[in-house]
Order: C-alpha cells, then structure tokens, then sequence
C-alpha cells in the first residue's frame, strides 16, 4: 500500500506542476489585463481537467508498474538519471496520445510542459523512493 500511495504522491507532485504551468500564464495574462477575465477561467478548468485525465491515465499504465517492479537497487531510481528520463518519457507520452487525437506534431509548447511535468514526476519518486519503497538487503 505505501509504495502505491508513494506513486501518487510523485505523480501529484507532476500533477502540481503542470497545473501551475497552466495557470501561472494566464493569471498573468488577466493580471497585465491583456485577456478577458472570463474566458481563461474556462481554459484553465478544461485544461486542468485534461490534464488529470491524462495524468491518471499515465499513472495507471505506465508510471505505476515501473514503481511497483522495478528493483530499488537499479540505477534508475537515482535523481540524476530519473529525471532526464522522465523528462524524454513526458515528451513522447505526449507525442502518442496527440497522434491518437491528431494527426499533427504537438509543437514545442506542449512538449517541453509534457517533459517539465515527467521530470517533477520522475524526480519526486527518486527523492522520496526510501520513504515508499521497501529497499531490498
């Protein structure tokens, strides 16, 4: 039980992230008053409901059973190596599921926000792996 709840907390932690890489531009957008006040609020709520829907979604099929199986003796798990790994996982994440919807590139916009959210993710799991999981003798 703990080292699922210690998967969620990593991918809250990229959750988080890409929740305030969603807000943090269009509060100032509607702070320098260059956007109406009313239709980023809508933006922000269907973006963010996209995004936990696509975060859950990664969470289930992919981060969840790296984090229960993988060893906790293997190289991967250091924060120097999970992280860019996470980084290149969110990027191409990203990739497949827009070419599921669409047939075009997602852009580097989307990307480097699909790559910030894998490496917080990535990093908060390596940083708090010895908190969550039983660590082998």
């Amino acid at each position: 039980m703990r080292v699922i709840v210690g998967s969620l907390v990593s991918v809250g932690a990229g959750w988080l992230a890409g929740v305030l890489l969603l807000a943090v531009p269009i509060a100032y957008g509607v702070a320098v008053g260059g956007a109406d006040a009313g239709h980023p609020s809508i933006f922000l709520h269907v973006a963010i409901s996209i995004l936990t829907g696509l975060v859950l979604l990664t969470w289930l099929i992919v981060f969840l059973p790296i984090y229960l199986f993988m060893p906790t003796r293997s190289p991967l798990w250091r924060w120097h190596i999970a992280t860019p790994l996470g980084f290149v996982a969110g990027v191409v994440i990203l990739a497949v599921v827009w070419n599921l919807i669409e047939s075009s590139n997602p852009g580097g916009y989307f990307s480097l926000r699909a790559g910030i959210i894998g490496a917080v993710t990535c990093l908060t799991a390596s940083l708090t792996r010895d908190r969550f999981v039983r660590t082998e003798t």
